[in-house]
């Protein structure tokens, strides 16, 4: 999928700049939007829908996310793993395990 090629690409980049001495920091998050709510797939304990709020000089963010620090190529995979599995998802006549939402997976570095 689009996703783990991207991920190693990423990781890739990250290794050269490593061997170069460049401290490179990466962490991620993962959100599902459903039912015009936003809830943090990653931290599904709470079950509440997440806030969308404005600050300027920030923009746009959603409050109380969680967001992982990924030490390497598999700590963001299993990340974006767990997400996927925490998707919302319901059978319709043409699909068993359809996805009823969007989701945003954010990495950042």
């Amino acid at each position: 999928g689009l996703i783990p090629r991207s991920l190693s690409y990423l990781y890739g980049q990250i290794y050269s700049l490593k061997k170069q001495n460049k401290s490179v920091l990466v962490s991620a998050s993962y959100l599902e939007i459903y039912n015009e709510q936003v809830f943090d797939l990653l931290n599904c304990e709470s079950g509440n829908p997440l806030q969308l709020r404005y600050q300027y000089g920030r923009g746009f963010f959603v409050e109380k996310q969680l967001v992982v620090q990924c030490e390497n190529f598999e700590d963001l995979c299993a990340v974006a793993a767990e997400g996927h599995n925490n998707r919302t998802v319901r059978s319709h006549s043409l699909n068993m395990h359809s996805s009823r939402s969007h989701s945003i997976f954010t990495v950042y570095v």
